[in-house]
């Protein structure tokens, strides 16, 4: 069943198709902006059969509980600031969620997190063609059970709201071209300031303290370089486009310790 849901507000740039079932509701965006669909259609889906998160992550939940979306949009800027778009719509979901009264925060690059516990997740892909799709993830009624242990939900805090009402919330927020940006991302990402662990896509693992996020959306991390060579520095600065990153949890036990 194929059903057309009111967009967020009157005057919303968007336009919201709705569907029972779907493989993927990237995948289905992708196919649709390859086919000429212009910019502004949202996906919504009740079930997705072969949900994806980073890393290729499988990603399902039960029909009608959680946001399965994806928005389309054609970026008219350079393709490396297409990145602003993700940051602007993990920002949004934030930002959805004060408005319900639920503090949230983001984890580099777009997982939005309440406390130390992820409430939705985000994956962007292109057309090769100048069309960018960005999927959405969040957890309302389902946070994922005994299987996706440090998942929560919009219900887990008391909130009751349906998948498209939040998603509303959402989409009246999204707004890529704020000039604020990258400076509001920053005020809500929890990674800065944190110890963190790097898992890099060839295997390698790097350890050290995110000291920002520079403009290009890169993670800047200050790592120690076990020099004991007098005068070599101690700490050298890396930036990291890629990467899986796990907050270190600090352990009052051995003081001063870090575990993961």
């Amino acid at each position: 069943m194929v059903s057309r849901v009111a967009g967020p507000s009157a005057n919303s740039p968007f336009r919201i198709l709705r569907v029972s079932v779907t493989g993927s509701t990237n995948a289905d965006l992708i196919a649709r902006a390859r086919s000429g669909e212009p910019a502004g259609l949202v996906l919504l889906a009740d079930h997705q059969t072969a949900g994806r998160g980073r890393l290729d992550r499988r990603w399902e939940a039960p029909p009608g509980a959680n946001v399965l979306a994806s928005v389309l949009l054609r970026p008219t800027g350079p393709v490396d600031r297409w990145f602003h778009s993700t940051l602007a719509l993990g920002l949004a979901v934030v930002e959805a969620c004060g408005s319900l009264g639920l503090g949230a925060s983001l984890k580099w690059p777009n997982d939005v997190l309440v406390g130390d516990q992820k409430l939705a997740g985000i994956l962007a892909e292109t057309d090769g063609h100048g069309a960018l799709v960005i999927g959405l993830g969040c957890n309302v009624a389902w946070p994922g059970g005994d299987e996706m242990p440090g998942a929560t939900s919009l219900a887990a805090h008391g909130i009751v709201c349906t998948p498209a009402d939040f998603l509303d919330l959402v989409l009246d927020r999204f707004d890529d071209t704020r000039p604020d940006l990258l400076e509001r991302y920053r005020a809500c990402c929890a990674t800065i300031g944190r110890t963190v662990r790097v898992d890099l896509p060839a295997g390698d693992t790097v350890h050290g303290l995110v000291t920002g996020v520079d403009d290009d959306g890169l993670l800047v991390v200050e790592v120690a370089t076990g020099s004991t060579s007098p005068g070599a520095p101690a700490f050298v600065t890396r930036r990291f486009a890629v990467g899986d990153v796990v907050h270190a949890r600090s352990d009052p036990r051995p003081k001063n310790r870090w575990w993961w």
